[in-house]
């Protein structure tokens, strides 16, 4: 079976052609299976969240290939690549970026507001979503209101919501005591049993240790130093 997800020497560099050029990552192949559970680990400026913004179709690689269920999408037109962004991928980012004033329910929805469905069958999928995170009763509920778990609870409803094939975390447990981190790899196990793929990026040994891990990466200014079994 082909891998899910390929990188072909992807290179990222910001500010090209200046003097303040940084080249984020810096030549990195690798293979990503379905159903895989893989942690991008290192330092603080290894690259960490450049790669996982090229695998995820958020950034466009300033060299090399990203190819994705089979498809190279590293120079697709940008609507072709919003679709793959959309419907191969969830996001749960560091900060979770959920918009505090909206109530959970709506937080959830936006990212079903594209796609050709009616209303009611938005509703559905944001009442599974909140189910799947134990929050089928704070739909109505501000964001500001919640717990920071409960925010992060959120965040994970909102990335399932369209049914993705990959799950990427960008250090989800940054702002995590050590009870919710661990609720929320439990959380994560529960992702895994179902099929989805999951790639994290972190320095959290909590996270790298955890046996619902199958492989991990280690980055260090942007190159890949190191990959193995968990």
């Amino acid at each position: 079976m082909s891998p899910l997800i390929v990188t072909d020497d992807v290179r990222k560099t910001y500010h090209p052609n200046r003097a303040d050029a940084t080249e984020a990552v810096a030549g990195i192949s690798l293979q990503i299976d379905a159903g895989e559970v893989v942690v991008l680990k290192g330092p603080s400026g290894s690259g960490k969240t450049s790669l996982l913004s090229l695998i995820g179709c958020m950034s466009r690689p300033t060299s090399g290939r990203v190819i994705v269920a089979g498809e190279e999408v590293s120079r697709l037109p940008e609507r072709f690549l919003t679709l793959v962004r959309r419907r191969t991928f969830g996001f749960v980012f560091q900060h979770y970026q959920l918009i505090p004033d909206l109530s959970v329910r709506d937080n959830v929805m936006l990212p079903l507001y594209p796609e050709p469905m009616s209303l009611t069958e938005m509703q559905q999928r944001v009442a599974t979503a909140l189910a799947e995170v134990e929050l089928a009763g704070f739909a109505g509920r501000r964001v500001a209101h919640l717990s920071g778990g409960q925010q992060q609870r959120v965040a994970i409803a909102r990335a399932l919501v369209n049914r993705p094939q990959v799950l990427i975390a960008d250090e989800p447990t940054a702002h995590l005591d050590s009870r919710l981190s661990i609720e929320l790899l439990q959380r994560f196990e529960v992702l895994k049993q179902a099929g989805l793929t999951l790639i994290v990026a972190t320095h959290d040994p909590v996270v790298c240790d955890h046996p619902l891990v199958d492989r991990i990466i280690a980055l260090h200014d942007g190159r890949l130093i190191g990959e193995g079994g968990a």
